[in-house]
């Protein structure tokens, strides 16, 4: 139940509003706007931690990290992997708003929104991989442990 619950965690504090900007980003009628490029960037770059104070996507995976119940997950494929899924949508999200910055939201090339966009919501299908390969792990530790 630790590590169920250490997921459910990373879900929601990690992942949920990043999702929910990108999302609304590529769902929405196209149109890009100051007040929807600052949310998605706030919700990579100025996640609240457990104080409320403002950390990064990356950051805050990696206190979570060090949270993972049982070992340590030093080394760990999925782990890392998760961890770079973060990196690689932090910095299109990042990217996203330099570009969204240097000209008028209407010159904004729609692929490399897109393609900004389709990399933070990859930590959806990140997350997925991940909480297979330690629910499986969690499982194979568990049948060892009878």
């Amino acid at each position: 139940m630790m590590m169920k619950s250490w997921l459910a965690r990373v879900r929601h504090d990690l992942l949920k509003h990043a999702l929910w900007c990108a999302r609304d980003l590529r769902e929405g009628d196209g149109a890009l706007s100051p007040k929807s490029i600052a949310a998605l960037r706030a919700s990579l770059l100025s996640l609240p931690d457990e104080a409320g104070e403002p950390i990064s996507l990356t950051g805050l995976w990696q206190r979570l990290r060090e949270d993972l119940p049982g070992e340590s997950g030093e080394g760990d494929g999925a782990l890392d992997a998760f961890g770079a899924a973060c990196a690689t949508a932090e910095a299109a999200g990042i990217a996203l708003d330099v570009a969204f910055r240097a000209c008028a939201p209407s010159a904004m090339d729609a692929a490399t929104c897109a393609a900004s966009l389709d990399t933070v919501l990859d930590l959806d299908r990140a997350f997925t991989e991940l909480a297979r390969r330690l629910n499986s792990r969690s499982a194979t530790q568990g049948n060892q442990g009878k």
